[in-house]
């Protein structure tokens, strides 16, 4: 964490390095190289030169990336207090600092919030929202690891871990630890990182590594020297006897020995499943074929609002499902939107067997929403959702308001996204409206035709003993099944960081 003692942030970033595909002096995780702001070399990666001292650091805020240049003329410590381990760096900074990427990222922190001073205190999962662009939350174990929340929490854990969230605890402090971890070796009041979530022969582990620099490891059950451990469970989590700062516990322990747990809700693009549409708020043309699609909500200033006419799309979930979804006003080339209008996203539960426009918005249809309509970039909801059918509507506050605008569905298992457009009472005019119209019923009679020729197929394969049972095709498994086998690459190498 270096001699300026910025452990939260050095933490956070170390929870970033867990996340990839492990860090040396030389090699910088993907999660981490995201940050960095770089041309692309000849074979496609992005290429880092620091000839010139200066890198351009991407941070997020606010639903939006932001760049923060910096150069690489770094804050030492003095003469008599520089060594072989810090090289003289008084910030955070990998052993022996063989890498500048630790620093780098300290620095552009420290500018963006105005100082170094402005770094001597902060939160763990703050950063980490700041770093990664994904909400980042707290859960305090006092409440969420006692009780019955206990079994959903470490429901929750494996299925956290599963999805490739970025996971963290923060540690009790020596005047609350329980007298019987108190010469454990635990780092008080220090943020650990996360790396695995395991449930294996009946046991809860967890992987953990140690705070950001040199301190002994656990010593309770399931530590390198406890005698719990057995051929099998050695085999099943790999494990090996080293001086690495990294341990096994097991959850009971976990929800003795730490206070609070973060969860960053990154997102792995090579675990996760994305569908998006674009729209437009627009007042529509009939001559043209264009319904009006700028309803607006109803309120006081909008009392005649039709809520139907307001751009909608029907969302599928076919298994249980973390979803992130996301209302960004940007043009369909990706450029931002030439104004910033006020706007609100509800996710309604389909209450109708047959799928039909929502009409009114009300309490028990509403299944999350991101609030009163205001002038932001992104909204963003995240959620987890149970297997059927539910209703995007996307809205302006006022009617007449026009842009553009995507919906995107980020979610650990297949989703279906669709729209529905036009409005199913508003009937197309003009040429073009009525082309459209048609080439759509013609799509529906033969997307009906080959349904049916399927079905006869079906059967006729089913009577000759050729066709199996569609109900008795085996689930993909259990949701939390195959969870433990670690980040791809393996458990990152980032002991250089101190």
């Amino acid at each position: 964490e270096g001699a300026m003692g910025h452990r939260w942030l050095v933490s956070a970033i170390a929870m970033l390095a867990a996340a990839g595909y492990g860090v040396d002096g030389r090699r910088v995780a993907p999660q981490l190289a995201r940050l960095f702001v770089s041309r692309v070399g000849a074979d496609g990666a992005p290429a880092y030169d620091g000839a010139t001292g200066a890198y351009a650091v991407r941070l997020f805020k606010n639903g939006q990336s932001e760049v923060v240049l910096v150069d690489d003329y770094l804050p030492l410590v003095r003469e008599n207090r520089a060594d072989a381990d810090n090289a003289g760096a008084a910030g955070g900074h990998t052993r022996r600092l063989t890498g500048l990427w630790v620093p780098l990222l300290e620095k552009a922190y420290a500018k963006y919030y105005g100082g170094y001073a402005a770094l001597s205190r902060g939160r763990v999962h703050h950063a980490l929202a700041t770093f990664t662009g994904c909400l980042a939350e707290e859960v305090f174990l006092a409440r969420a690891g006692r009780g019955v929340g206990k079994k959903s929490l470490w429901q929750r854990m494996l299925q956290y871990h599963k999805n490739g969230y970025i996971l963290g605890a923060m540690s009790v402090s020596a005047s609350t630890a329980a007298k019987e971890i108190q010469d454990m070796g635990l780092v008080f009041d220090s943020p650990y990182t996360i790396y695995e979530v395991r449930y294996v022969d009946g046991l809860q582990l967890l992987k953990i590594r140690n705070p950001p620099g040199d301190h002994e490891e656990w010593k309770g059950d399931w530590s390198d020297l406890s005698s719990l451990w057995t051929r099998r469970t050695k085999y099943k989590l790999e494990w090996a006897d080293e001086e690495d700062n990294t341990f096994w516990m097991s959850f009971d322990d976990f929800c003795n020995c730490f206070r609070s747990l973060y969860v960053c809700h990154n997102i792995d693009p090579n675990k996760w499943k994305s569908a998006e549409a674009h729209g437009r708020w627009d007042l529509g043309n009939a001559e043209e074929g264009r319904v009006d699609t700028a309803a607006g909500l109803p309120s006081r200033h909008n009392r005649s609002c039709k809520i139907e006419e307001n751009p909608q799309y029907t969302l599928r979930v076919f298994r249980p499902s973390a979803v992130r979804l996301t209302l960004s006003q940007v043009e369909m080339t990706g450029l931002a939107a030439p104004e910033i209008l006020p706007v609100t996203m509800y996710l309604l539960r389909q209450q109708q067997s047959t799928l039909k426009r929502i009409t009114e918005i009300t309490r028990d249809k509403i299944v999350a929403d991101t609030g009163a309509a205001v002038r932001e970039r992104e909204l963003e909801l995240y959620l987890n959702l149970q297997p059927g059918t539910y209703t995007i509507l996307v809205a302006t506050y006022i009617a007449g308001m026009e842009g553009p605008f995507r919906v995107k569905v980020l979610s650990n298992y297949q989703v279906a996204l669709e729209q529905f457009y036009p409005a199913p009472d508003i009937e197309a005019k003009g040429l073009a409206g009525k082309l459209a119209k048609k080439l759509n019923e013609q799509a529906d009679k033969a997307a009906d035709k080959v349904n049916a020729n399927l079905d006869k197929a079906q059967a006729k394969a089913t009577a000759a003993g050729l066709g199996g049972d569609p109900d008795a095709v085996k689930d993909d498994g259990d949701p939390y099944a195959g969870v433990g086998n670690g980040y791809a690459g393996g458990i990152p190498d980032n002991d250089d960081m101190v």
